[in-house]
């Protein structure tokens, strides 16, 4: 019985915990520097690579990041979900994320 209650808390916890947002610029500014809702968030030491930026807010713990380093001949970057490829452009994410919200988890 207690395992039940737990699970339904973790799960509404995971659930409340997740904000599935395209960060605009000014919000990736603040995460950048650490400004305004970032100061004290714990991610900002995940993503510190240099030529990696961060798009897309998951959760309070986890991104999606462009890999700067990947763009192709078109000005396309690579979107990852941790260190998994999950898209080859913003474009396809946008358009996989229409047909399928959430497909990458």
């Amino acid at each position: 019985m207690v395992e039940r209650n737990t699970c339904k808390t973790d799960i509404s916890w995971n659930l409340q915990s997740r904000f599935n947002r395209l960060m605009d610029l000014d919000g990736i500014v603040d995460f950048i520097f650490g400004e305004e809702f970032y100061v004290d968030n714990i991610r900002r030491d995940d993503y510190e690579e240099e030529n990696s930026l961060i798009i897309f807010e998951v959760s309070k713990i986890s991104c999606l990041t462009m890999d700067l380093d990947k763009e192709n001949s078109y000005g396309q970057c690579p979107i990852y979900y941790e260190d998994e490829l999950i898209a080859n452009s913003l474009e396809e994410f946008l358009r996989k994320m229409d047909q399928t919200p959430n497909y990458y988890r």
